[in-house]
């Protein structure tokens, strides 16, 4: 709702938002729509019994890169160091290219400008003394 509200204030065209369950990701969009691919702060089920529901598990990596455009960047943020780990090495797992990574956002000065673009959960974790741990990569 809240980036519904935002992109019609903005006059924005080009975004859209699903409430929708991930695993069906690859019946709204055709193969290539999708220029840019955002994961902000997803839970990071942290049982390794819960593996498969992390946002960067293998079987997602697949459909983003379905509906992905060729060379078109997937940006992923975290507060978690287990769940940022564990996407590196299944990006690297699926051949992908890591453009940029950093465990500490914040710190750097050299990332994607639309990088420092704030959440909400990123000001709490920020505020609890957290890093921001951040990536794009290509798929």
């Amino acid at each position: 709702w809240y980036g519904g509200k935002i992109a019609l204030a903005e006059g924005l065209v080009n975004i859209r938002f699903l409430q929708e369950d991930i695993y069906l990701i690859g019946r709204f969009f055709a193969p290539g729509e999708v220029d840019t691919l955002w994961i902000t702060f997803p839970d990071p089920f942290p049982k390794n019994a819960h593996a498969r529901r992390r946002m960067t598990a293998p079987h997602f990596l697949e459909a983003y890169r379905s509906i992905l455009r060729p060379g078109g960047p997937l940006h992923f943020k975290t507060d978690n160091v287990d769940l940022f780990a564990f996407s590196l090495e299944t990006l690297a797992a699926a051949g992908a290219h890591l453009g940029y990574c950093t465990h500490d956002l914040h710190s750097t000065t050299d990332a994607p400008p639309e990088a420092y673009i704030l959440t909400a959960y990123e000001r709490r974790f920020m505020a609890e003394g957290l890093n921001i741990h951040y990536l794009w990569a290509t798929l």
